[in-house]
């Protein structure tokens, strides 16, 4: 991933979503603060949430992180499984829902 333009700036684009993806995983487990966190923001639902998470913008109701934006609402929560809990995570856009785990 490392030939060309296009090949270093997908590399880039994972290695942010799996990075995000870690930080937040290792802050709704441990309870690791993220506010002094800034990573860049990509159009991936995860950086989305991160982003918001990091920032504080969301409502919390019972065991679900809400975030709500222009035009998409997103819904978060902690599914417990047999060996570690993952992230479920429910993006609301017009009248379609799209659901996503992540450990």
């Amino acid at each position: 991933m490392r030939q060309s333009k296009k090949a270093r700036q997908n590399a880039a684009y994972i290695s942010t979503i799996v990075f995000q993806k870690k930080l937040l995983y290792h802050a709704l487990i441990d309870g690791v603060p993220l506010d002094a966190v800034r990573l860049p923001l990509t159009d991936h639902p995860l950086s989305i949430i991160f982003d918001r998470y990091s920032r504080g913008e969301y409502t919390k109701e019972g065991n679900r992180w809400i975030f709500d934006g222009p035009g998409q609402r997103f819904e978060m929560e902690l599914v417990d499984q047999k060996t570690l809990p993952k992230i479920h995570l429910k993006e609301f856009h017009n009248q379609e829902v799209a659901e996503h785990y992540y450990w």
